[in-house]
């Protein structure tokens, strides 16, 4: 179940308290849900084995596949989720894998859109920053979903992002990484830009091939308003930038932001946590200045 690594708190005083009360280890065992085999390895200090770390998981696992035999690991992970159980979807891979329960599923794997044909087909050439030799301000805007995780549950926000003046132009936040929050952050970000008669047709919005990027709604968006489209090959390796900002942002107000008690509140707070990124926060790579103050001395804009 676990070892002295994933061991809480409060189970580590409970299994003290008990132990040194006399009480036999069968018992300490049964009281606190975990296996005898589990309670010797934390003894020993050793790392428990995944299939005995989450052995109490399994049936709850197995019955959501066979209620839902066309779920993937994202839904089963929802479905976790609305039962108080967080778990890396990562993990959740390995053990669908250890048990499995792959086997069980009946999903037929959907059709290729013509998007992601010309994707395939595109190969590296889908990816339009590579072969940018020189990148000019508000020419290159990244875009991707970041887990916000806060009293009032788990959303994602998708910020974009400008290469050369760090500035986030645009940004949406919902419960959902859906096509519909990515064109919500798409039309601020647009909206920047026609402020500052930044010509769309110069613009590329690179981000990775998840399924909002690619579908119909979203790059018909972008291709209407002149806007080129371009993707990752290798998913995150291929748009550091973006895991960068995300990454950043979150290390700066995610501590305030987790006391979020609604959604309305934690959207009211990203909004200033955005205001103060853009317009005060320094940035080493802009001199020493914010981005709203390098446009300015800078570029002019």
């Amino acid at each position: 179940m676990f070892g002295s690594c994933e061991l809480s708190l409060e189970k580590k005083r409970n299994l003290v308290r008990l132990i040194k009360s006399g009480v036999p280890v069968k018992l300490v065992c049964r009281t606190l849900k975990i296996s005898r085999s589990a309670y010797y390895r934390w003894r020993k200090n050793k790392p428990i084995p995944l299939t005995e770390k989450y052995r109490s998981l399994k049936r709850a696992v197995r019955a959501i596949i066979r209620r839902h035999p066309k779920y993937g690991y994202r839904r089963i992970l929802d479905d976790l989720d609305q039962k108080d159980t967080v778990l890396n979807h990562k993990t959740l891979k390995k053990l669908l894998k250890i048990w499995h329960f792959e086997l069980l599923r009946k999903r037929k794997k959907p059709r290729a859109s013509g998007i992601e044909k010309i994707l395939k087909d595109l190969k590296e050439d889908a990816n339009l920053v590579k072969k940018l030799s020189e990148i000019k301000p508000f020419q290159v805007i990244y875009t991707d979903f970041t887990k916000i995780q806060c009293l009032a549950g788990t959303f994602q926000l998708i910020p974009f992002s400008d290469h050369l003046t760090k500035r986030i132009i645009g940004w949406s936040i919902s419960p959902h990484a859906d096509t519909a929050n990515a064109l919500a952050g798409y039309r601020m970000a647009k909206k920047y830009l026609h402020r500052k008669k930044i010509s769309l047709s110069n613009v590329i919005i690179h981000q990775d091939q998840g399924t909002p990027f690619k579908s119909y709604e979203y790059v018909g968006a972008l291709i209407k308003d002149g806007i080129s489209p371009s993707y990752c090959l290798h998913g995150a390796r291929d748009n550091p930038f973006t895991e960068s900002v995300n990454g950043h942002f979150k290390e700066e107000y995610l501590d305030e932001l987790s006391q979020a008690k609604t959604f309305e509140e934690l959207k009211s707070m990203i909004k200033k946590k955005v205001r103060d990124w853009n317009s005060s926060r320094i940035h080493s790579a802009l001199k020493g200045r914010n981005p709203d103050k390098f446009i300015r001395d800078i570029l002019k804009i």
